[in-house]
């Protein structure tokens, strides 16, 4: 693997994990909201 494509699966992977977080956290909002 190339030093670009190891710095672009970084950041890539940095990115899902933010995103995975913010959809859990939405997720829990949402729960929170309907009251289940």
């Amino acid at each position: 693997m190339t030093f670009p494509e190891r710095l672009i699966c970084k950041e890539v992977s940095i990115c899902g994990e933010l995103l995975l977080k913010r959809a859990m956290t939405f997720g829990i909002w949402l729960d929170q909201m309907v009251g289940r």
